[in-house]
């Protein structure tokens, strides 16, 4: 009897270690690559422990086999993956908004390696990347992704998911939010260069003498880092928003899943 419950303990605290570990690999900042595999796997240890206290998750282990096993640590990856993933799709659309911004300041040709989001990404989109990580630490967002997933072990039980029309909803509807968030914060830069492009287009056809591109170049970017400089409380608040948003999402998104 006594290595029957030490054994259902140890298969509990290895599905909800599966859960949290597959977040820590997919939400932002635990996802980071200056984060070691070590340390996140040390970190899920601790948490899914502290959880495992806490919750007491209870599982029906009297059909145990490989299969059952094998099924259930799959749900408890993709649930892990989900919720990480959902909390990361904002980061998503305000890179690319980045990305949109550099594109108009000439500044696409200067990409870098991201090693956060795997792919090269020009200076504007890292800076906007960095910018939104600060605002999340601020808003407590990693506190806040470790109450989720404690909060999904309340809702979600161990070796069951329920994915519904409005699980799936939610994912479709906040991954379409990457080119509406994208549009939103570099509206401002668009529309302005949109016009210092029809000026540019007009004093050519005036001055055709004039090399309009390397006369009006300099003035594009130092126009785009005013503008960017300018309405960095726009773009603060807007982001914040954007988040404070996408946690209560979140939210619903488990409760979905329950």
């Amino acid at each position: 009897m006594m290595l029957d419950f030490l054994l259902n303990n140890l298969v509990i605290f290895l599905l909800v270690f599966l859960r949290v570990l597959a977040l820590f690999f997919a939400a932002p900042v635990l996802n980071d690559s200056s984060v070691p595999n070590k340390v996140r796997i040390l970190m899920a240890v601790f948490f899914s422990y502290i959880i495992l206290m806490f919750v007491h998750p209870k599982v029906d282990l009297t059909n145990l086999s490989i299969w059952f096993l094998a099924a259930s640590a799959i749900k408890e990856i993709v649930i892990g993956l989900i919720i990480g993933f959902f909390t990361y799709i904002i980061f998503w659309g305000i890179s690319f908004a980045g990305s949109l911004m550099g594109f108009d300041l000439g500044l696409s040709i200067a990409e870098l390696i991201s090693p956060n989001l795997d792919l090269n990404a020009d200076v504007v989109s890292m800076i906007f990347y960095v910018f939104t990580l600060l605002i999340f630490v601020m808003i407590d967002g990693p506190e806040y992704l470790i109450r989720s997933i404690y909060y999904s072990f309340k809702i979600i039980p161990v070796t069951k998911i329920n994915l519904t029309n409005i699980t799936e909803g939610l994912i479709i509807a906040e991954s379409a939010k990457v080119f509406v968030v994208a549009v939103k914060i570099a509206a401002p830069i668009l529309i302005t260069f949109l016009l210092f492009d029809i000026a540019e287009s007009i004093m050519s056809r005036i001055i055709p003498q004039m090399q309009v591109f390397f006369v009006l170049y300099p003035v594009r970017m130092w126009l785009g880092f005013v503008l960017i400089s300018g309405s960095m409380v726009f773009f603060f608040f807007t982001i914040r928003n954007l988040l404070q948003m996408n946690e209560e999402n979140l939210i619903r998104l488990i409760n979905s899943m329950g």
